[in-house]
């Protein structure tokens, strides 16, 4: 699911949701009963307002040692600048 997501991040309504999950193979009376659940619901907005606090804007975003990573992850940028710290 997390791919399909990702990959979709700018389709993610309820309807899309499902037809997701149904992709995959999910258990679809459990996956309903999961999205109406006010405990899992809690979680998400407790970890969504927890990444906002952070300054977390979108995905994927790197913390290393305390600080947000802001450079290029997709083309080494982001092993170079680890490589660096390890020196």
């Amino acid at each position: 699911m997390y791919n399909l997501l990702y990959q979709n991040q700018a389709q993610l309504s309820g309807n899309e949701l499902f037809a997701y999950a149904e992709e995959i193979g999910l258990d679809m009376d459990r996956f309903e009963q999961d999205v109406q659940s006010h405990a899992l619901t809690s979680k998400i907005e407790a970890d969504l307002d927890s990444g906002i606090r952070s300054g977390v804007s979108g995905t994927p975003s790197f913390y290393i040692n305390n600080e947000k990573y802001e450079g290029d992850w997709e083309n080494g940028g982001l092993i170079q600048y680890l490589k660096r710290l390890l020196k």
